[in-house]
């Protein structure tokens, strides 16, 4: 006599849906569809005492992760999702006025002179050097939760 699998028994075939559910909630519960454990980075951007009011501050950490958040005009930022551990913190800003208007000018000779090209900005320019993940001298320990690093350049 010989046995053959023939599938599921019949009471279960309409099971599947309820199957997948538990398995999903299981896998939620588990842990297993979030990333890897990370923090949260609040705080303020000066330069030279002054309110950076515009750019972006970017967290990179182990295994090319990164985080980056908006610096808002009062020049404060969120950043989330930020990883833990050791990592270097650039800043990028507006490049200067004088580098708008000389590119104001030249896409009113290129495009015409009837549309407006923004030759100023509020942004406050800093210099290259905190922009470069690789000479930027801006650092942080990323502890897992939220905390405060408030960004003073000089």
């Amino acid at each position: 006599m010989s046995m053959r699998w023939t599938g599921f028994p019949e009471c279960y075939k309409n099971a599947w849906p309820i199957i997948l559910l538990a398995l999903a909630l299981a896998c939620t519960l588990s842990g297993c569809s979030h990333g890897p454990p990370a923090g949260t980075v609040t705080g303020t951007v000066r330069y030279k005492g002054e309110i950076v009011p515009a750019g972006k501050v970017t967290f990179f950490g182990p295994s090319n992760q990164a985080a980056s958040a908006p610096i808002n005009p009062d020049g404060t930022y969120t950043a989330t999702d930020v990883p833990l551990g050791s990592v270097k913190v650039i800043v990028n800003t507006p490049r200067p006025a004088a580098e708008l208007k000389k590119a104001a000018k030249q896409m009113k000779k290129r495009f015409g002179k009837g549309n407006e090209y923004p030759e100023s900005s509020d942004a406050v320019s800093v210099p290259d050097k905190y922009g470069d993940p690789a000479k930027s001298p801006l650092g942080l320990t990323v502890k897992e939760g939220s905390q405060p690093y408030d960004i003073e350049m000089k």
